[in-house]
């Protein structure tokens, strides 16, 4: 059973996206604040990545999984990203839009 306050940190793979040449990896911590069995779950998220100026962020995800029917459900997936002051006015656009892709490629 799933219960609120349990945590885990998950370590992957990513293939090449518009900014990186080659693989990357990610790490999540991953919380889960609250669950409603057979109502809804949420869960917070933390996100790093060694992709190209993935030091310069960290983005945080709240993901909601809420139950629709007896057999079915749905996901609620929003997130927010903190940029470093060191991050550069130049570039932060364009590092803003493939980071969004990949997360919305993901999701």
């Amino acid at each position: 059973p799933i219960a609120a306050g349990l945590w885990r940190k998950c370590r992957f793979e990513s293939p090449p996206a518009p900014m990186a040449t080659k693989n990357f990896m990610n790490e999540e911590i991953q919380h889960c604040t609250q669950v409603v069995p057979y109502q809804h779950y949420v869960v917070e998220l933390q996100a790093n990545t060694s992709a190209p100026y993935g030091e310069k962020f960290v983005l945080y995800f709240l993901c909601t999984i809420f139950a629709d029917t007896p057999t079915s459900s749905y996901l609620h997936v929003s997130f927010h990203t903190v940029w470093n002051s060191s991050m550069s006015r130049m570039m932060k656009p364009i590092v803003s839009a493939a980071m969004e892709s990949g997360v919305r490629g993901t999701y």
